[in-house]
């Protein structure tokens, strides 16, 4: 049997974690209760990347060199690269952030920020174009 606390039912309540142990299974199990609401939250930095001509391979390797600088920032939930089918040296990098602040402040003020732009910043062939976006339909 899995017990909830009282305000379980509440706006903004993230999760639930319960021990089971039924003689026959045991383990962790963690309920989201809510989540949407808190999906709602989660902001996407949005960011359109042109790659100079002839150097996409070095790009994309550099990206993927560059992922555990985002898995470790505050408020990262997710990153990826998607590079445009009718014009393959348009990218759009997608970050996943729990807040505008973590990725405008606790990221782009950080010593990792400042390596992710050694890393890919030589391949730009303009300055990148950065907006955030929520989910409003799903």
């Amino acid at each position: 049997m899995l017990a909830l606390p009282d305000d379980a039912l509440q706006p903004g309540y993230a999760g639930v974690r319960a021990e089971l142990a039924d003689g026959k299974h045991s383990g962790k199990l963690q309920l989201r209760i809510n989540a949407k609401h808190k999906e709602n939250r989660m902001v996407y930095e949005m960011a359109h990347i042109t790659v100079s001509a002839g150097k996409n391979a070095e790009f994309e390797a550099s990206v993927a060199q560059a992922l555990p600088l985002f898995h470790r920032a505050r408020g990262c939930r997710s990153v990826e690269l998607q590079r445009g089918v009718e014009e393959p040296n348009q990218y759009v990098l997608v970050v996943q952030w729990d807040t505008v602040e973590d990725h405008m402040v606790h990221f782009r003020e950080s010593d990792d920020f400042q390596e992710w732009r050694r890393l890919v910043g030589p391949y730009f062939e303009k300055p990148p174009v950065v907006g955030h976006t929520q989910v409003v339909v799903k």
